[in-house]
């Protein structure tokens, strides 16, 4: 195991070395193919990982050799490409298609998270990103991969509430639970539409409901003026006192 200042070094002197000829015959950037880059990924991580990032925003040789690292058997060398791609932001935007692979079908899924904030950083939210994201959202059993994937949608600049709120109606969610969960994650400026979707048809009167509940203080003001007073007493009970799952979002209240 090599210490941080070895590795800094070892980077250092694998970006500042003289080009030399790639051993696989494929394309190369800096001077080495994508196994060498491979190779340095597994060396040194993220100062690699910069000069790929530095290399999608500057030098377009770089492209074919990432898109090589996405494709990679060695676990780590695809997830340090993936962290190259959310570094680089739009400028990896050309990648997407690779992304979205990943994103759907990565054995792993903390390499799945790391996709969706690949690509959201690149910016491409199309109606295939937002489908994979809203599939992990409702269907993974992993809470963090549920909570990060709809981060990643807020980055895309989607409307996360209503999404959610879509997918209450259509049942699509695993379990109500996470459903509820998410809503409770939003910011104050939920508050009101939700108080607006406890007149909708179920499910969604009731997860709404929980949800506001768990808002607890932040949503009596707006349940007492719409007439939910029994609500109000509610959020005001149980609203500091649910517990959240491991490994989800902890949040104190007064």
């Amino acid at each position: 195991m090599r210490s941080p200042g070895q590795l800094l070094a070892l980077g250092i002197a694998l970006a500042s070395a003289p080009a030399q000829t790639g051993n696989s015959g494929g394309a190369s950037f800096a001077g080495a193919d994508s196994e060498q880059w491979a190779e340095r990924l597994r060396e040194t991580g993220a100062v690699a990982g910069g000069q790929l990032a530095l290399g999608l925003a500057q030098d377009p040789s770089s492209l074919t050799v990432v898109r090589a690292l996405l494709a990679h058997a060695d676990r780590t060398v695809v997830e340090g490409a993936i962290d190259a791609c959310r570094a680089a932001g739009p400028a990896a935007s050309s990648l997407r298609a690779e992304l979205l692979e990943l994103l759907v079908g990565a054995p792993a899924w903390w390499t799945q998270e790391r996709a969706a904030h690949a690509i959201a950083a690149a910016g491409t939210g199309d109606a295939a990103v937002v489908s994979a994201l809203l599939d992990h959202v409702c269907r993974s059993d992993v809470p963090r991969m549920r909570g990060e994937c709809a981060r990643a949608l807020e980055t895309l600049g989607a409307d996360v509430l209503d999404l959610l709120l879509a997918k209450v109606h259509a049942r699509a969610f695993g379990d109500d639970e996470w459903a509820i969960e998410l809503l409770r994650r939003r910011d104050e400026s939920a508050i009101p539409r939700l108080v607006t979707a406890l007149g909708a048809p179920e499910p969604v009167a009731t997860i709404a409901a929980e949800a506001l509940a768990r808002f607890g203080w932040r949503a009596v003001d707006a349940l007492e003026r719409a007439g939910h007073a029994a609500l109000a007493q509610r959020a005001l009970t149980i609203g500091p006192l649910v517990d959240v799952a491991f490994a989800d979002e902890f949040v104190v209240e007064p």
